[in-house]
């Protein structure tokens, strides 16, 4: 219950392919995203993730914001981009949801390199910008949902930020880690 997200919107469950060499299309597409800047994967999949998410809005958009979990820097770095920020900005603009910039990751290694309780310790951020979301509804944008420790960690910042309450959005689920589900409702 402290990770404040009460509900979690996905358009796919990621399947890992267990050491096969079968390239499955929605792990491919993840796979391109963050290797590298594409604007028709990120078109593509901001545009599945606003679908997903415009049963939750319901024509309030007034009511939300949207932000992202941030990407490693140095992963920003070495890739050029944090694609996370691209597409949640894309799936604002697609819903008429402002898009803020609020958080910076401070994790020392990606989290797809940590299991079990290390993915709790790494997923470290901190504030980018202070905004009065007092009252907002916010949704936060992560490509993947493994175990849930980056998006609970961001959304406990932002619920600081007096947000009224936290939406996750992501674009797949992988469930990989047998320590623990996170529990959405």
């Amino acid at each position: 219950d402290s990770h404040f997200v009460r509900k979690l919107i996905k358009v796919f469950r990621y399947k890992p392919s267990g050491g096969e060499v079968v390239k499955i299309p929605q792990n491919e597409l993840i796979y391109h995203l963050k290797r590298g800047f594409r604007r028709d994967i990120t078109e593509f999949i901001a545009e599945e993730v606003a679908e997903a998410l415009s049963g939750v809005i319901d024509g309030k958009t007034v009511d939300y914001i949207i932000t992202n979990v941030p990407r490693q820097k140095a992963r920003r770095v070495k890739y050029g981009v944090d694609h996370s920020k691209e597409i949640a900005k894309r799936i604002g603009k697609l819903l008429g949801v402002t898009y803020y910039d609020l958080l910076k990751s401070k994790s020392k290694r990606a989290q797809k390199k940590t299991r079990g309780e290390q993915r709790m310790k790494n997923a470290a951020f901190d504030y980018r910008s202070v905004k009065d979301i007092s009252g907002k509804i916010v949704i936060i944008f992560d490509d993947i949902v493994t175990s849930g420790a980056s998006l609970g960690a961001c959304a406990m910042l932002i619920k600081g930020l007096g947000a009224k309450s936290i939406v996750g959005a992501c674009f797949s689920v992988a469930f990989r880690d047998p320590y623990q589900r996170p529990e959405f409702s």
